[in-house]
């Protein structure tokens, strides 16, 4: 082969340019077709996503206040409920404390009758054995005088006795 000139090679060198800088320009313009449309997709694809994003924004939102809503309403109910069972209670508890107040005062007569009759007992105990001490001397004195009594008598049973024998032997010592 034989070697190119320099006109040649620049001729050659002008033709590729030429060339290349018309494949260039197509795959640009395809490119810039290409993205073009996907761009729009693109655009179309993320209004669809902003759509979406709205409309579940906006249900949610929706949601979350209908559960804010719910939510106040239990709470109102539980809170009437609290406050109710609150007032009952201190309407029990002072119904109670009065009770406690009464049966206090209850107590107190009950303890001040049991000490008025441990009195008494107490006294007519003290009353009872004085009277039993009393009678059991009483006695005793009378037992004493009877016995003394029963010792002259029978001291002079016991001498008229001695006497009568003392006679018998003598009427016997007489007749025999």
């Amino acid at each position: 082969m034989n070697p190119m000139s320099d006109d040649e090679l620049k001729a050659m060198f002008s033709e590729l340019r030429s060339e290349l800088t018309q494949t260039a320009d197509r795959v640009v313009a395809e490119n810039r077709h290409f993205f073009r449309i996907e761009a729009e997709s693109l655009r179309h694809e993320t209004q669809l996503v902003a759509e979406g994003v709205t409309g579940a924004r906006e249900a949610l939102t929706r949601e979350t206040t209908d559960i804010r809503e719910s939510l106040r309403g239990e709470i109102q109910i539980v809170a009437e409920s609290v406050t109710a069972t609150r007032e009952s209670l201190t309407r029990e508890t002072a119904g109670i404390r009065e009770e406690i107040g009464s049966l206090r005062s209850e107590i107190q007569i009950v303890a001040e009758s049991v000490t008025a009759t441990r009195q008494t007992l107490t006294r007519e105990t003290a009353d009872i054995r004085e009277e039993v001490q009393r009678t059991a001397s009483e006695t005793q004195a009378m037992i004493k005088f009877s016995h003394a009594e029963l010792d002259r008598r029978m001291n002079r049973l016991e001498e008229a006795l001695a006497d009568l024998q003392v006679r018998v032997e003598r009427l016997e010592g007489s007749t025999h």
